[in-house]
């Protein structure tokens, strides 16, 4: 949550490079899911808010 306080433009860029690679990979990206599941959910929202204003 900090690192995007501070850095939201990073957070933004990194979100976008793991999507890409999640996608190449296996052909979708559920990062927010990986994130809930990972005991994360506010920072999943906070990846969510950036996809969908990177859409």
């Amino acid at each position: 949550m900090l690192v995007d306080d501070s850095s939201p433009e990073l957070v933004a860029a990194v979100v976008s490079q793991m999507c890409a690679y999640w996608v190449r990979r296996q052909g979708e990206a559920d990062l927010g899911a990986t994130l809930r599941k990972a005991d994360c959910p506010q920072f999943a929202e906070r990846v969510l808010a950036h996809l969908h204003r990177q859409m």
